[in-house]
């Protein structure tokens, strides 16, 4: 599962420092000491603490970080068990020593150690907060497990409602209408290619068929008037999935972007129809200037 804490103080101290080391150790048992010599100290024992994929996000103007990684669900309640130890003999104001499988930390509880957050649930100062709000960062680990069994039927049948309710009915409108525009476009100048692409500095005369939008996806066929009359299918992802807010979300910036392309083809193909054939004799260098205007 994936979590994120919370903490402020320094990335090389306090919690980021802790999480970095136990991200580097194997599956192993897990002895950690608090603050040994004060009689409010106390031992713990895990089986396993092993974490993967740490990040850690540094926020420097409000002195704060940001952790995330993976473990398994009993590493997840093993470190809520380790946190809740922290919290109790740190944010008081008491500042001690954790020793970890023998290798030293410090906690600045009466500086500038604390774990604010995990998973966006608050922590609240001592051990109060945290208890009382225990209940919904287990549901976190519970709500992970139950979308993780869910996620295949999430993606299968998504696509039955996905036209409607994650494409903006605007964008399938600008689709229809880019359509319209081209068959009569075709009409008007009574030529198969009317599309006109000059991006490369060569001029390429295509056709544009079977575009449509389903299941998430803009598909459409492109066919250039070559000798070879060279085709492509293209298939562009208007619905994407995003594994961190395990939601469906419309990739609209990319996908106007090809509009946008497409629409100043058709305009390219129109005034060249419009204005090039009637206008010029065939000289080469008038038609060149003119598509280089274009």
């Amino acid at each position: 599962m994936k979590v994120k804490i919370k903490s402020t103080g320094y990335k090389d101290e306090g919690l980021p420092r802790i999480l970095k080391y136990l991200n580097q150790i194997g599956s192993k048992q897990v002895i950690i000491k608090l603050d040994e010599i004060d009689l409010d100290g106390f031992d713990l024992v895990f089986d396993n603490l092993k974490i993967s994929n740490l990040n850690v996000d540094v926020h420097k103007d409000e002195h704060y970080c940001i952790s995330t990684f993976t473990c398994s669900k009993s590493v997840f309640k093993n470190i809520l068990k380790l946190i809740r130890s922290l919290k109790k003999l740190g944010d008081g104001g008491h500042s001690f020593s954790v020793e970890i499988n023998n290798k030293s930390f410090s906690w600045d509880g009466d500086g500038s150690d604390r774990v604010e957050e995990i998973n966006d649930i608050d922590l609240g100062s001592g051990t109060k907060t945290f208890d009382n709000n225990y209940k919904s960062i287990i549901n976190t680990m519970q709500n992970e497990d139950l979308f993780n069994k869910l996620r295949p039927i999430i993606k299968e049948s998504i696509n039955n409602v996905i036209d409607d309710r994650i494409i903006p009915k605007s964008f399938i409108n600008a689709i229809n209408k880019f359509k319209q525009e081209y068959i009569q476009t075709v009409q008007k100048i009574d030529d198969d290619f009317p599309m006109l692409d000059t991006s490369s500095g060569l001029e390429s005369f295509y056709q544009v068929k079977d575009m449509e939008i389903k299941d998430g996806k803009w598909t459409y066929t492109l066919i250039y008037d070559d000798y070879n009359k060279t085709t492509y299918h293209e298939s562009i992802n208007l619905v994407v999935f995003d594994e961190d807010d395990k939601t469906f979300y419309f990739n609209g910036d990319y996908a106007k972007s090809y509009l946008s392309d497409l629409k100043k083809d058709l305009k390219k193909g129109i005034k060249y129809f419009k204005e090039y054939n009637p206008s010029f004799d065939d000289n080469e260098n008038q038609r060149n200037n003119f598509l280089n205007n274009l």
